[in-house]
């Protein structure tokens, strides 16, 4: 069975150009982002893949003639993986849809990694949100997070949620005055920008209309950092020269595939594909392709000891006027 991961990169991520224009929410505006076909495309022949490696080829062999695993009575499609994307809140590099209707991304890949690995052909619907849509429009959602609803259960976790910073050169997370008082690029009334004045990091804010000219300028030094969503900053950095993950501003949340919490039984069944993608590689090579090589998120990525924000005095009420001042005469 020959799934969407098995594709050319380059030829897909072309059509990109005619798709998005997100503002305002930290994500990359991809209609401005004219190097991404070759990029990608130089990423696919100029990086070492991990699907490629020894080991991997026969996993993906292997699973091109598997049985499936999960019984019809728990898909909305016999046969058939359907999966909802939320395209309409997020985008690049977890998904976007082409101007012929094709879905890609990160997303996209490790779904069809999954089905794969379950026996089972994919599908792809867009949805604004798990709830009404599993088990009736979907079987999964991509992108849910542990309590987001009563309606999914998330299973595994192939992504994390939140601020990162990224500088020019391999600096490591950052420590706290290695911020301070630096110049940070955002994205003007971003979510990123109030993450940052939620906290007494005191940094010059230089902001733009957009994440490609934040980094940009990073790029030739107009700014000594840029604050953003850590996974569109990872995607945005692969086109830049040593750019590098810096720390995250906030503990990441994980982000897993949503389940119906009544279906026991693909619930089993995506977590056992999730493990075993995790194990041959296969996650990592989709992880690389989209993000390069920013690491899995967690504790040891989160910059330490952020000051918090300072509380202003209150103003002292003045005191009642004397008789004999400037009271008036009675």
């Amino acid at each position: 069975m020959r799934s969407q991961t098995s594709k050319v990169v380059a030829p897909i991520m072309a059509g990109l150009l005619l798709s998005l224009a997100l503002g305002g929410c930290d994500a990359p505006d991809v209609s401005q982002l004219a190097s991404v076909p070759d990029r990608l495309a130089g990423l696919a022949q100029g990086i070492p893949d991990p699907l490629a490696k020894t080991g991997v080829e026969e996993a993906l062999a292997a699973r091109a003639t598997k049985s499936p695993q999960v019984s019809d009575a728990a898909l909305v499609t016999p046969g058939t993986l359907t999966v909802g994307l939320k395209s309409s809140s997020v985008g690049i590099p977890f998904c976007a849809q082409l101007e012929g209707g094709e879905f890609v991304g990160l997303d996209v890949d490790l779904a069809s990694a999954v089905a794969d690995e379950l026996g089972l052909k994919v599908s792809f619907v867009s949805v604004p949100s798990a709830s009404g849509a599993l088990g009736k429009s979907c079987d999964v959602v991509m992108d849910t997070r542990a309590g987001d609803s009563s309606s999914a259960a998330a299973v595994g976790g192939y992504a994390q949620s939140a601020t990162a910073f990224f500088h020019k050169g391999q600096t490591g997370v950052a420590k706290v005055e290695d911020l301070s008082s630096k110049t940070v690029g955002l994205q003007d009334g971003s979510v990123s920008q109030k993450a940052l004045r939620s906290t007494g990091l005191v940094m010059e804010e230089k902001t733009f209309a957009n994440l490609n000219e934040a980094f940009a300028a990073l790029d030739v030094g107009g700014v000594d950092y840029v604050l953003c969503d850590a996974y569109s900053g990872a995607f945005l950095s692969m086109g830049c020269k040593d750019i590098a993950f810096a720390g995250t501003l906030d503990a990441p949340v994980t982000q897993g595939i949503g389940v119906l919490p009544t279906n026991t039984e693909l619930q089993g069944g995506i977590k056992s594909a999730l493990d075993t993608l995790q194990s041959n590689g296969i996650e990592d090579g989709i992880r690389s392709r989209w993000l390069g090589g920013m690491p899995q998120l967690g504790d040891t990525s989160q910059v330490r000891e952020v000051p918090a924000p300072v509380q202003e005095e209150p103003a002292e009420e003045a005191a009642p006027a004397e008789a004999g001042s400037n009271a008036a005469s009675v």
